[in-house]
């Protein structure tokens, strides 16, 4: 099999339309499931994607997929539900199946790092990223939809319905598209309200009761704290760490609730949270009733509900997969007496051949990795691959066939959430929240949110990403936190700097840079 060199990557650059993805992330979280971009066609789409394209900068990744092979993938599951209309759901299900043999393997894992054996311990790891690796194969094939979403669904209801105007054809595509069932995110703030109401009381007398005092406060409110460390310990994890979040950790996050919302509007979010799904269902048939969609863009709104609901369940087991790559990350570097952040630049196999052969990758080699890193992965016989490391100059010559540069004073993307029309404010961008303090009132501009954006995303302004279709998870929180959002502008972190005085306009999705 030929190696793939800088040539053939910045052809195959040139080739294709790319979307785009970033995070903070460190090599072992993220890297070895880059494989499964281009393996899901073993599931998917038989030939479809071709390449796909990691680059890592100082601790953080960028993840670039071509735009066009994944309209191409999506049109291929539409065809697939047209003819079998429980195709996704078969797909799906067998997806739940990995995941549930995931969790076996994971646990089993926890338990053979808590019992080392160094033997015993490869032997877990490699089941547990081998079923990892199995599970993103399937699940990628989700990632079709945002491009769909945004670039296609639009047009689509727009044309069947030409005296909308885009606001109003944005609202239809979002309401139509959303799961039927609360995201892991929505869930776990749904129990933070009740435990807020529920310690009300004793959170907000103007003492601070401690949390070692719970058991004498409030029964109910100990036993939500335990559900929420039990279910959401893992939270705030992202692809760069992982932290097990505990007991005192949720109980600041109620009294914060109290300090800033009267019981009664605590209970009123309970309330949204609790009649979403009935509110939902209730809006997607009065819809349906008012602009009788085609069945064709019916079965879109279907696949994309479907989808939305499949993403989330993905992100859950990332979400948790990366805690237990961070327990092995800390074992092996306790164990060899290793720098941690060192240990998360290695690759599974050579953690293997670290724990069998006490051999360790050259801290030149960790140190460059670390730096800057293009990993490229080619489509080769089947839904096999093969892939290549690119270092230095040449992970730069990559990075940069990426990224030109960019200069504008008007950034445009699409409107995911939009209360309010217009909103002036002072920008601050995120791009790792572990080294930066959001300044609450702020308008928050990042890459993409994860989960533990939330309390950022609660206390900004307004919200812009590069990325991110109508279900990303930017769409669905500022929808939900009643936010005005601007996703997929490309550009917002690249162009705007802490401190710019901007205007956003969500009757078109423009953001302008104004004089300070």
């Amino acid at each position: 099999m030929k190696d793939i060199n800088l040539k053939t990557v910045l052809k195959k650059i040139e080739e294709h339309r790319w979307w785009s993805e970033e995070a903070p992330g460190v090599y072992n979280f993220i890297g070895w499931p880059l494989r499964a971009f281009v393996e899901q066609g073993k599931y998917g789409h038989p030939k479809y994607l071709s390449v796909s394209i990691f680059i890592y900068r100082d601790d953080f990744f960028y993840e670039e997929t071509p735009a066009d092979e994944k309209l191409k993938v999506y049109n291929y599951i539409y065809d697939k539900t047209t003819k079998d209309k429980f195709y996704l759901k078969k797909i799906r299900k067998n997806s739940e199946r990995t995941a549930v043999n995931f969790f076996k393997a994971a646990k089993k894992l926890e338990k053979g790092i808590i019992e080392p054996n160094n033997l015993q311990l490869v032997k877990l790891y490699e089941e547990f990223y081998q079923i990892y690796l199995d599970y993103m194969r399937r699940a990628v094939i989700t990632e079709c939809v945002d491009i769909f979403s945004s670039e296609n669904l639009p047009a689509l209801i727009g044309q069947e319905n030409p005296s909308l105007n885009i606001n109003e054809t944005l609202a239809i595509a979002i309401a139509m598209s959303a799961p039927l069932k609360l995201s892991f995110i929505e869930e776990e703030e749904l129990l933070l309200f009740k435990g807020a109401v529920a310690g009300y009381k004793f959170l907000s007398f103007k003492k601070k009761i401690d949390i070692n005092q719970i058991d004498s406060a409030s029964l109910e409110l100990k036993s939500i704290i335990s559900r929420l460390v039990e279910n959401y310990f893992w939270i705030g994890n992202n692809f760069q760490r992982a932290v097990m979040l505990d007991k005192k950790y949720f109980f600041e996050q109620m009294r914060e609730l109290v300090e800033s919302k009267s019981k009664e509007e605590l209970m009123k979010e309970i309330n949204n949270f609790e009649t979403k799904i009935s509110r939902l269902k209730q809006e997607k048939k009065n819809l349906s009733k008012r602009y009788h969609f085609s069945k064709s863009l019916q079965k879109h709104f279907y696949i994309l509900q479907e989808s939305a609901a499949w993403i989330d369940d993905r992100k859950l087991l990332m979400t948790k997969a990366n805690y237990y790559c961070e327990l092995f990350c800390r074992e092996i570097a306790k164990k060899f007496n290793l720098n941690l952040w060192l240990v998360k630049q290695y690759s599974p196999p050579e953690l293997k051949v670290l724990l069998l052969n006490n051999k360790k990758v050259p801290n030149k080699i960790i140190a460059a990795r670390q730096h800057f890193l293009a990993q490229v992965v080619i489509r080769g016989q089947g839904w096999h691959c093969r892939e290549n490391f690119f270092y230095g100059k040449q992970a730069k010559i990559i990075f940069d066939a990426f990224f030109k540069n960019f200069s504008s004073q008007i950034i445009k993307g699409q409107v995911a959430s939009a209360p309010t029309k217009l909103i002036k404010g002072r920008v601050q961008i995120i791009l790792d929240i572990d080294k930066k303090k959001f300044k609450p009132g702020n308008i928050l501009v990042t890459t993409m949110t994860r989960p533990e954006f939330v309390p950022l995303m609660r206390q900004a302004k307004a919200i812009i990403t590069d990325e991110g279709g109508l279900t990303c998870h930017a769409a669905i929180v500022s929808r939900e936190l009643g936010k005005l959002c601007i996703i997929g502008t490309k550009i917002a972190t690249k162009i705007l700097k802490d401190g710019d005085l901007v205007q956003i306009d969500a009757n078109q999705g423009i953001v302008r840079k104004i004089k300070k």
